[in-house]
C-alpha cells in the first residue's frame, strides 16, 4: 500500500523536521539535557578532604553504541574525554579539568530535579573555593532545584535517553484478528539516593511528577543484582493519551541517543494501530513484528541524521 508507506515516511520526516527547531547549543537545552543525563546515569565526584588524592570529576555513562552522541557533547561543551573500560559494553564521558568542570557545572546549575542535587551543591562549593585560583571567573551561585513543569525543558529527554525504554508487546492469539499490539514506554529509577543529606533522598517525588503528567501510577520492585538487592520505582505508559503526551513532548525536546531510532519505530507502530483501515490485521501484525525485531538490543544498523545541524 503506497499510501501507507508514504504516511510512515511523512511520520519519520516530521520527527526529523522537529530537529530544525531544536538547538543543543542553546544553554537552556544543553544544560537541562545534560542535567537529565547526569541525574539518570552520571556522577558528580567531589573530593573528600580527608583523602590525599583530591581529584574532582563529572562522569556520564553511555552505551557504546551511543559514542556519536558522546562525541557531539564534547564538541558542544568544548571539554571532555572518552574513557573505554576494559570490560563492559559501555563508555564514559568524563570532565576532569577545572575549566571543564566549571563549564559543565554552570550549564547544569538550576536544572537538577532529583536527590542528586545534593552532589551538585557540594560540587559548586568545591569549585567556588578554587575559582579565583584557576579561572578569572566569578563564583557560581547555587540555584534552587528545578520545580518548573516537567515538559518545560530538555531534562526529561536526557533522563529518557539513559533510563527510558520504548517497547512493543504483540500478544499471540489463535485468531489473528484478536492479536493485540501495544506500544509501551517504561521509566525506572532507583528508590533512594545513596548519601544521607538535608535534601530528600527519595526518588518517588520526581517519578510521581512524570507519572502524573502521563496519567499513570508509580510502582516499586526489588531484584537481585550482583549478589545484592536493589530497589526501584517504575511506571509503564501505554494508553493512547499517554502516548500522545510522550510524542508531544519529544517533538519539542527530542531524544539524541540511538534510543531515538527505537522511538521512531515505536511511533510507527502506534500509527499502525491508529490507522487499521489502511491494512488488514495480518499485514499490520507482520509490519509491527518487523519493526519490533529491530528495536532496542536487536538493532544492528544505526543512523545519526538526527544529530546533524543541532
Amino acid at each position: 500500500n503506497t499510501n501507507y508507506i508514504l504516511k510512515l515516511k511523512e511520520l519519520k520526516d516530521l520527527k526529523y523536521r522537529m530537529f530544525t527547531k531544536y538547538r543543543l547549543r542553546d544553554s537552556n537545552n544543553l544544560g537541562s539535557y545534560l542535567a537529565g543525563l547526569i541525574e539518570g546515569d552520571g556522577s558528580l565526584i567531589v573530593p573528600d578532604p580527608s583523602l590525599k588524592k583530591k581529584f574532582a570529576l563529572i562522569r556520564i555513562c553511555f552505551n557504546i553504541k551511543d559514542k556519536p552522541l558522546a562525541e557531539l557533547l564534547i564538541e558542544k561543551i568544548g571539554y571532555g574525554k572518552l574513557i573505554y573500560p576494559k570490560e563492559g559494553n559501555y563508555l564514559l564521558l568524563e570532565f576532569n579539568t577545572f575549566a571543564g568542570l566549571y563549564k559543565v557545572t554552570s550549564l547544569i546549575n538550576g536544572y537538577f530535579r532529583t536527590p542528586k542535587y545534593e552532589a551538585l551543591l557540594r560540587k559548586i562549593d568545591w569549585i567556588n573555593i578554587r575559582t579565583l585560583d584557576f579561572l578569572s571567573q566569578n563564583p557560581l551561585i547555587k540555584k534552587d532545584k528545578d520545580y518548573s513543569p516537567i515538559t518545560s525543558n530538555a531534562w526529561l529527554a536526557g533522563m529518557i535517553d539513559v533510563d527510558g525504554n520504548f517497547n512493543v508487546i504483540i500478544a499471540p492469539r489463535k485468531n489473528i484478528n484478536n492479536i493485540r499490539i501495544q506500544a509501551q514506554f517504561r521509566l525506572e529509577l532507583r528508590q533512594n539516593y545513596h548519601r544521607i543529606s538535608n535534601v530528600s533522598t527519595s526518588y518517588v517525588d520526581i517519578m510521581s511528577v512524570i507519572a502524573t503528567y502521563l496519567g499513570v501510577n508509580v510502582y516499586n520492585r526489588s531484584r537481585y543484582l550482583n549478589d545484592s538487592i536493589t530497589y526501584q520505582y517504575f511506571f509503564i505508559a501505554g494508553s493512547k493519551s499517554s502516548q500522545n503526551l510522550i510524542i508531544k513532548y519529544l517533538n519539542e525536546y527530542p531524544l539524541l541517543s540511538s534510543k531515538y531510532l527505537d522511538y521512531l519505530d515505536w511511533c510507527k507502530i502506534i500509527d499502525l494501530n491508529n490507522n487499521k483501515s489502511m491494512k488488514t490485521k495480518e499485514e499490520i501484525v507482520d509490519l509491527a513484528n518487523k519493526l519490533k525485531s529491530r528495536m532496542n538490543s536487536k538493532r544492528t544498523i544505526f543512523t545519526w541524521i538526527h544529530l546533524k545541524n543541532i
